[in-house]
């Protein structure tokens, strides 16, 4: 696929299985570090679609970064965060896409203001989406609170929240997703 900006490199490619790629373009700019966007696509598609909520996936934005976490056939996951002044204070927003390499179109999405740091990320082909969020830690008093989230036909909905789920446990088997709280498995159907 030929990129369409004369200014354009693809720095390498992210993400790749058998139905689709995300690559890295970086923009060379006249002063400052290269931007660099993230780009997917299927293959037999016409085109590429850019990547992050509504195509503004730069990573070389003063404001945040989004960055591909996960391909599933032609779906792949967006992670983002960004930070804005809102009030009296800066806002640490992080966000999640699920977006179809087909089509471009945004299939689900999620975004929180509430201090949490998404840690882990399984998708299904179909869109459905689970993740791992934890809140920053206190290093003052160590309390911290993992959430497992799910989102697909059902809906958006919490699975778990607790100070003891592994973030790096998330994983997924058909259409169950799997963590481990406490030491000891869990288990919740993904639609």
């Amino acid at each position: 696929m030929r990129l369409a900006h004369p200014h354009s490199e693809v720095a390498h490619v992210m993400l790749a299985d058998a139905h689709a790629q995300v690559y890295a373009v970086r923009e060379r700019g006249e002063s400052g570090p290269p931007a660099v966007t993230y780009f997917g696509c299927a293959y037999g598609a016409d085109r590429a679609y850019p990547l992050g909520q509504n195509g503004a996936g730069s990573s070389g934005s003063a404001g945040g970064s989004s960055e591909p976490a996960v391909l599933a056939g032609t779906t792949v996951v967006v992670t983002g965060d960004s930070y804005s002044t809102v009030g009296w204070g800066p806002e640490h927003t992080e966000s999640l896409w699920v977006e179809s390499l087909r089509t471009g179109k945004v299939l689900r999405s999620w975004s929180s203001t509430e201090g949490l740091g998404i840690s882990s990320v399984v998708v299904k082909p179909d869109g459905a989406v689970a993740w791992i969020a934890a809140s920053w830690v206190n290093t003052s008093t160590g309390a911290h609170e993992e959430w497992v989230y799910a989102s697909d036909r059902s809906g958006l909905r919490t699975l778990a929240s607790a100070e003891n789920i592994d973030t790096r446990s998330l994983a997924l088997a058909g259409s169950t997703v799997y963590w481990t709280q406490g030491g000891r498995p869990q288990s919740a159907p993904l639609d």
